[in-house]
C-alpha cells in the first residue's frame, strides 16, 4: 500500500458515514432497534430546546431531520447525488449545533466535536467527490473531465 488510493478511502468514510446516517435517521422515526428514540419522544426532546414554536412546528422539524438523516444517508451508501446529500445533511449537523448543541461546548455529554467531525467528513465528500463503486461513477457522462 502506499497511501495514494483516495477513491478506496473516499469509499470506506461515505460507506461508514452513510451508514450512521441512515441508522440515526430512521432511529428519529422509529427508535429501537435503530439508534434513536423515535418521533414522538424525539420531539419531545427537541421541545425542550426550540422555545416558542407550537408542537406542529416541531413535530416538522423533527420529522425533516429524520428524513435528512435517513434518506441522505442511503444516498451516501449508493454514492447518488454524493454531492448533494453531503450538503443536505452538513447544513442538518449545522443546524444541529447551532440550535442544539452550541451552548453545551464542543466537549462532553452534549457537546459537538462529533458533529464537528462528521461535518469535515461531509465537506471532503462535497470537494472530492463519492469515491470508488458510486452510483454516481456509473452515470458519469463519458465526456465529463474528471475532479482533481
Amino acid at each position: 500500500m502506499n497511501g495514494r488510493n483516495g477513491a478506496a478511502a473516499l469509499l470506506v468514510l461515505r460507506l461508514l458515514v452513510g451508514w450512521l446516517f441512515l441508522w440515526h435517521g430512521l432511529g428519529k422515526f422509529l427508535g429501537p432497534p435503530f439508534a434513536g428514540v423515535g418521533l414522538p419522544a424525539f420531539s419531545a426532546i427537541l421541545s425542550l430546546h426550540l422555545h416558542g414554536m407550537s408542537d406542529a412546528t416541531i413535530i416538522g422539524i423533527a420529522s425533516a431531520a429524520a428524513a435528512v438523516e435517513a434518506i441522505g444517508g442511503l444516498m451516501l451508501l449508493f454514492g447518488f447525488k454524493t454531492g448533494f446529500a453531503a450538503s443536505i445533511l452538513l447544513l442538518s449537523q449545522v443546524a444541529n449545533v447551532a440550535w442544539i448543541r452550541f451552548d453545551y461546548g464542543p466537549f462532553g455529554p452534549m457537546g459537538w466535536e462529533d458533529n464537528l467531525v462528521l461535518m469535515g467528513v461531509l465537506f471532503a465528500f462535497i470537494l472530492g467527490g463519492p469515491g470508488a463503486a458510486a452510483v454516481d461513477r456509473a452515470v458519469e457522462p463519458a465526456h465529463a473531465t474528471p475532479k482533481a
